[in-house]
C-alpha cells in the first residue's frame, strides 16, 4: 500500500512557519478507558479517488475536569490522542482544529477541521455530543474532519465521515487454534481473483486475475485445517467443519489474521458471499479419488465481520492436493509498466508478474520448488538479468534467479517487481525483457518457454526513440503494453514503430 496525497486547491488555506511540534499527551495521573470507536473514514488516494474504511476499533478516551482526550480519529496516526473541552451547559465537547499527529516519512500530519464558506475553506473547531447517561460520543458532522499536510490545509490524506465513542473496547479477535497433533500436507488454492483497481485515468474498475496460492490442509478428525488462503496473511488458519452432508463448512467471517502498515493494523476475515452481497458460510465439497476441495461460491476477504466490505473477492475455487514428481512449468506472463513516483522525481519501472504454480498439463506444482529469472535481449544477445545487492539495498546478495515468494519488502515483490534501479539509460538498451520459470521437482530441472515483452515497442508507445542493432519490422503489430499483435485493435496501436489509432 502507497500513501497518496490529494492537494485540493480551493482548500490551501495558507502556511505558517511551525514551531516544534508536541503530540497531545494525557497528564500525569490521567489514565484513559477502553472504548469502541465505530469509525468511517474517507481515505483519499491519487488523482482525486478515494475510498471509504468503516471500523470498529478499542480507542481510548479520558477525562479530567473538563478536558477530554480521544484516540482513534487519526486514520495513519490511530494512537495519537486529541484534546477537547467539555461543557455541561450543553453538554458538548469541543476540539480545536490544527492539532498535531505525528510525522513519518511524508512529513507532519494535523487534525484539521472546516467548513466550505463561498466556495473556501474556513478554518473551524469541531464537536463531538456527549451523552451523560450512556457515556458516549458523537461527532455532530457539522464541519468536515482532515487529516492534513498542514496545521491550516494542505494536502489531504482522510477525512472522518462519521465517529461514535461508547463505553467498553472491542473484544480481541482470536485466531484458529490449531491442533499441536495435526499432521498437513501441501494443496494448492487456485481460484479468479476479482479486485477494484485503478486505470490510466484514476478510475477504479473491476479487474479479473488469475490466483494461486500454496496452502498447507490438515485433517483432524471432523475439521480441516487449511494455512494459507489469503496471501495477506499467508500463516493464517481456517478451520472448516463436516456436517451432516459430508461437506466442510468455514463459518461467516472467521479471522485469519492482522497485518501492520503506515501504524494501520489490518484485520482479515474470510466469508461466502451472496447475490444481494450478504456474508453467508464457505462450503467446500471434498473428492477423496482427486484428493481435491472445490467450493462454488464467491469467497471474500474482509476487513470485517459484521460488514461486506472486501479486500477482494475469489470466485471458481479449487485446492488441489501436490504430490513431487518432474514438472515443466506453465509458462509464466508479465506487463511492464511506468509511471512517475507520487514522492518525487523519480519514475518507476515495473513488472506486474504471474508465476502459475501450474504445469504445462495444469497440474499443480510445490511452491519451494519454483523459482523464476528475468531476461534482457541487448544487441542480439540475451542474458539473464540480475539484481544486485549495491543496488538493491535491501538483498543480502546479488540474485539472478529469484524463488517463488520471495520479497524484498520494497522493490522485489510478490507480483510487482521494479527496474528503475537498474539504470533508465541502460532499460532503454533492451530491446526484449523475458521471464522464465524453473521447477525442480523430484531434484529434476525443466524450465518453461520464456514470455518475451517488447521493449523496443514499449519505448517507441513513450515517443522515445531507441537505437537499435535489429531492424524494427515494418509491419509489426503492438498495444501500449508492448505486446505484439496479430492484427490492429480499436484503440491506438503501434505499427511499424509508428502510433496508428484504430476506430
Amino acid at each position: 500500500m502507497k500513501k497518496h496525497l490529494l492537494f485540493m486547491v480551493m482548500m490551501l488555506l495558507g502556511f505558517t512557519a511551525q514551531a516544534a511540534e508536541t503530540p497531545v499527551a494525557l497528564p500525569e495521573g490521567v489514565e484513559a478507558q477502553e472504548y469502541t470507536l465505530a469509525i468511517t473514514h474517507r481515505v483519499y488516494q491519487a488523482d482525486n479517488q478515494y475510498t471509504e474504511s468503516s471500523k470498529e476499533v478499542t480507542a481510548y478516551v479520558a477525562f479530567d475536569g473538563n478536558d477530554v482526550y480521544v484516540s482513534g480519529l487519526s486514520y495513519y496516526f490511530p494512537a495519537a490522542y486529541v484534546k477537547g473541552t467539555y461543557s455541561d451547559v450543553d453538554e458538548r465537547v469541543t476540539f480545536e482544529s490544527g492539532q498535531y499527529l505525528g510525522s513519518d516519512q511524508y512529513g507532519n500530519e494535523y487534525l484539521t477541521s472546516y467548513v466550505i464558506e463561498d466556495g473556501k475553506g474556513v478554518i473551524t473547531p469541531f464537536v463531538f455530543l456527549y451523552d451523560p447517561n450512556t457515556k458516549s460520543l458523537t461527532f455532530d458532522g457539522f464541519c468536515h474532519i482532515s487529516e492534513t499536510t498542514e496545521r491550516n490545509g494542505g494536502g489531504f490524506y482522510a477525512d472522518v465521515v462519521m465517529a461514535t465513542y461508547t463505553p467498553g473496547g472491542v473484544p480481541p479477535l482470536v485466531p484458529v487454534e490449531v491442533p499441536a497433533d495435526l499432521t498437513t500436507e501441501d494443496y494448492l488454492f487456485i481460484g479468479t481473483m476479482m479486485i477494484n483497481e485503478q486505470d490510466a485515468d484514476g478510475a477504479l474498475n473491476l479487474v479479473e486475475e488469475p490466483y494461486e496460492r500454496p496452502v498447507k490442509i490438515g485433517f483432524h478428525g471432523d475439521d480441516v485445517y487449511m494455512q494459507g488462503l489469503i496471501e495477506n496473511v499467508p500463516e493464517g488458519w481456517a478451520r472448516a467443519t463436516k456436517n451432516s452432508s459430508g461437506k466442510y463448512v468455514i463459518p461467516s467471517g472467521q479471522y485469519l489474521g492482522s497485518v501492520q502498515a503506515f501504524n494501520l493494523v489490518f484485520d482479515y476475515f474470510i466469508s461466502g458471499v451472496g447475490r444481494n452481497n450478504q456474508f453467508m458460510d464457505i462450503t467446500f465439497t471434498y473428492n477423496d479419488a482427486t484428493k481435491s476441495f472445490s467450493c462454488s461460491q464467491t469467497i471474500a476477504a474482509t476487513n470485517s465481520d459484521k460488514k461486506p466490505e472486501s479486500y477482494f473477492w475469489i470466485k471458481n475455487v479449487q485446492l488441489k492436493k501436490i504430490t513431487e514428481r518432474e514438472a515443466t512449468p506453465a509458462t509464466p506472463q508479465f506487463t511492464f509498466t511506468r509511471e512517475p513516483s507520487p514522492y518525487g522525481s523519480t519514475t518507476w519501472y515495473y513488472a506486474t508478474i504471474f508465476v502459475p504454480m501450474t504445469d504445462t498439463e495444469g497440474e499443480p506444482m510445490l511452491g519451494d520448488k519454483l523459482s523464476f529469472t528475468f531476461y534482457n535481449k541487448k544487441n542480439g544477445t540475451i542474458a539473464p538479468v540480475t539484481f544486485h545487492k549495491d543496488k538493491y539495498y535491501m538483498l543480502q546478495q546479488d540474485m539472478t534467479e529469484i524463488p517463488f515468494g520471495f520479497t524484498d519488502g520494497l522493490e522485489i515483490g510478490l507480483h510487482d517487481i521494479f527496474f528503475e534501479k537498474m539504470g533508465e539509460d541502460e532499460l532503454k538498451t533492451w530491446e526484449a525483457l523475458g521471464l522464465q520459470s524453473i521447477y525442480r521437482g523430484n531434484g529434476v530441472e525443466h524450465r518453461s518457454d520464456i514470455f518475451w515483452f517488447d521493449m523496443a515497442a514499449f519505448w517507441q508507445s513513450l515517443g522515445i526513440t531507441v537505437l537499435q542493432s535489429d531492424k524494427t519490422d515494418s509491419n509489426a503489430i503492438y498495444n501500449l503494453s508492448g505486446q505484439r499483435l496479430q492484427s490492429p485493435r480499436k484503440g491506438l496501436n503501434i505499427i511499424g514503430g509508428r502510433k496508428v489509432m484504430v476506430k
